[in-house]
């Protein structure tokens, strides 16, 4: 099973959904060659790790620039509210993706909660 999904891509960003709770640098070589089979061009690649960080910290970005990621600019991204709804949308359509974090039953129930509140 791969670690990642790719949920959307547009113009200048891919969208990207981490469904490991482990170090994403780990996979990373993995999502720059799927994204290159893609022929995608220089694109901002926004990096959800729900299921490590929780709703908190969640949101990173790596600017993917001559079929690489640039991780020396990796940043903590701040969304647009609009994107961050359509990540909490996703997760909310794959409930599944809870139980490949470490969240215990009560914090899957909260987070969920605040989720369908932010949306």
């Amino acid at each position: 099973m791969k670690k990642y999904k790719i949920i959307k891509i547009e113009e200048n960003r891919i969208s990207v959904v981490i469904l490991c709770p482990g170090n994403f640098m780990d996979f990373l070589y993995d999502l720059e060659k799927e994204i290159n089979r893609l022929q995608i061009e220089d694109s901002e690649v926004i990096i959800d790790l729900f299921l490590r960080h929780g709703l908190d910290r969640r949101f990173f970005s790596i600017p993917y620039r001559n079929s690489k990621f640039q991780i020396q600019f990796i940043n903590r991204s701040s969304l647009s509210l609009e994107i961050e709804k359509f990540f909490n949308r996703f997760i909310l359509a794959n409930l599944e993706i809870l139980k490949l974090g470490l969240l215990s039953q009560g914090q899957q129930e909260r987070i969920l909660k605040t989720i369908r509140q932010r949306i």
